[in-house]
């Protein structure tokens, strides 16, 4: 999966740069989707972490939404 995006601001941060950008398209490869989603498990993530530490999606789990409703909510949403 790559992200194409427009960058919107770059701000420095101590010795560091930190980028703000928008999504404007997705690519994802066909292999990685199971009934045109992308499949957490065939995509095989690489996380950043701080310093020089990364993780891995090794463990992956799922956790139901609650339905959102009344003046709070934008809109109604769902679960999926």
């Amino acid at each position: 999966m790559n992200f194409e995006c427009r960058l919107i601001r770059a701000i420095r941060v101590a010795d560091n740069i930190v980028f703000f950008g928008r999504v404007v398209r997705l690519h994802v490869r066909e292999d990685v989707l199971t009934e045109g989603l992308v499949d957490v498990r065939k995509v095989h993530a690489i996380g950043r972490l701080a310093g020089p530490r990364y993780c891995r999606t090794q463990d992956v789990f799922e956790v139901m939404r609650p339905r959102v409703t009344g003046p709070k909510s934008a809109r109604p949403t769902d679960a999926r």
